[in-house]
């Protein structure tokens, strides 16, 4: 077949596509023009009118006076409030106020505290022993050119010297003062060699020796105790001392430095009622709570004997 051939089909087969959209259109043309007829809305006829409004007058109206309220006289309205949290400390309670219209009390804690209140009248503050004026706390060397270390107590102040330096403000000489090598035997353990300083003062007016030793403080005197009566005033006192307060008369006994304590006897009554006991250091208090971020738990202590809010 001739390339003229094929061109002479394939337009004849164009012709016949384009014919055949033409009538497709015509046809589908017909069916939208018959939808296009005119849509008239109702008519009333009559014209707009506009309708008046009623205007409503509000009653004039007496506003009844506010009642008492349940905080008192002087209080018209209640509002909302967090209930208010009592401790006391002599009956170790916490007692609750709930914030209703009826406030009432609840007892958080109503076990009784059954403990016997302590009244022996005195509490243990300290027990100390008196230091020799002049303390030897170290040493400069060894052997004949060592030079001990000398601590005046009550100034703080220190003093450089060896055998035969005299120390004026203190009616004090030094008589010797060696600072050598020696064995020490340590307790639960092998001896040991260490540089071991001591010295001999001697008091220029009563012409009494003291041997100092730069390992211990040197005390002077006898152990001295201080007590805190019922009403927080302080009592010092020495072993064998008597003292009143009030009625009652204590006799200090024994004292113990380490730990601290002290033997006390208590007389108090017609016929006397006699009792002994053997006081130490309270503990310390136990630390304040600690605060909530928003600080409703924070809780803060009465006064003793009293009830407080928090």
């Amino acid at each position: 077949m001739s390339a003229k051939t094929n061109d002479t089909l394939f337009i004849a087969a164009g012709g016949l596509i384009f014919l055949g959209a033409c009538g497709w259109a015509f046809l589908q043309n017909s069916g939208i023009s018959s939808l296009g007829e005119t849509v008239n809305p109702p008519q009333s006829g009559a014209l707009y009118e506009s309708t008046p409004l009623a205007v409503v007058k509000p009653e004039s109206r007496q506003w009844a006076a506010a009642p008492q309220q349940t905080a008192g006289e002087n209080w018209v309205f209640d509002v909302f409030t967090p209930p208010k949290i009592y401790y006391n400390v002599e009956t170790k309670r916490f007692t609750v106020t709930v914030p209703r219209y009826t406030p009432k009390v609840i007892d958080l804690t109503p076990v009784e505290d059954t403990k016997p209140k302590d009244r022996f009248g005195l509490e243990l503050v300290k027990v100390t022993q008196p230091l020799f004026r002049l303390q030897l706390v170290g040493y400069v060397g060894e052997g004949a050119k060592a030079k001990g270390n000398f601590l005046k107590v009550q100034t703080d102040d220190v003093v450089f010297g060896t055998t035969g330096k005299k120390i004026p403000d203190l009616n004090l000489e030094i008589v010797s003062f060696s600072a050598e090598r020696r064995k020490v035997q340590v307790e639960g353990g092998t001896p040991i060699v260490e540089t071991v300083a001591l010295a001999v003062v001697r008091d220029t007016v009563t012409g009494v020796e003291t041997k100092l030793d730069a390992r211990n403080r040197t005390p002077e005197g006898v152990p001295e105790v201080t007590f805190k009566l019922l009403d927080g005033s302080l009592r010092v006192a020495k072993t064998g001392d008597v003292f009143k307060d009030g009625p009652t008369t204590f006799t200090v006994g024994a004292l113990t430095l380490i730990p601290p304590s002290a033997e006390v006897k208590r007389e108090e009554g017609v016929p006397k009622v006699t009792e002994t006991k053997i006081l130490v250091v309270p503990p310390p208090a136990p630390p304040p709570p600690p605060h909530s971020p928003d600080g409703t738990a924070d809780f803060a202590r009465p006064p003793a004997g009293a009830n407080a809010p928090f």
